[in-house]
């Protein structure tokens, strides 16, 4: 299975669906705020469709807060992926039809999992400069991903 950009991926099945969104990797580089034009268009048009909920691992309180009120979405915050309580955070009447995008397996698949969501896996943002390490760890997320359906 070939993973998709985000702005590349098929919302169509999401209406009216509670949507929890990674920032860091899916919709932006690691700890950036800088939002693609097509990345935007692809967020506007989930959030005209769908309830959608921002989360990121990313110890950056004031640049999450900052990104969240850049696309008007609200930020589950208080606890990481993929602690199943971060459910807690959604209002009752959007804790139905649950979808977790993200571009880590070992992480929003397994917050996914823990909730029991469906998992939309997408392709990671790198960015220039990014070490061999990085692609390492996001070489051995996708074998994991292959483990994850397998347990």
């Amino acid at each position: 299975m070939k993973k998709l950009l985000f702005e590349n991926i098929d919302i169509s099945q999401l209406a009216g669906k509670t949507v929890i969104l990674d920032i860091d990797g899916t919709l932006v580089e690691d700890g950036s705020l800088e939002l693609t034009p097509e990345r935007a268009e692809k967020l506007s048009e989930l959030a005209s469709r769908a309830y959608v909920f921002l989360a990121t691992n990313k110890p950056l309180p004031e640049r999450n807060r900052d990104f969240a009120a850049l696309v008007a979405l609200p930020l589950l915050t208080g606890l990481r992926k993929p602690d199943p309580r971060i459910i807690d955070r959604i209002p009752e009447e959007y804790k139905k039809d649950l979808v977790v995008i993200g571009d880590k397996a070992s992480i929003d698949g397994r917050l996914a999992r823990n909730v029991g969501a469906k998992f939309i896996y997408t392709a990671h943002i790198y960015k220039p400069g990014d070490s061999a390490l990085t692609y390492l760890f996001y070489f051995l997320d996708s074998v994991f991903s292959v483990l994850l359906r397998w347990i």
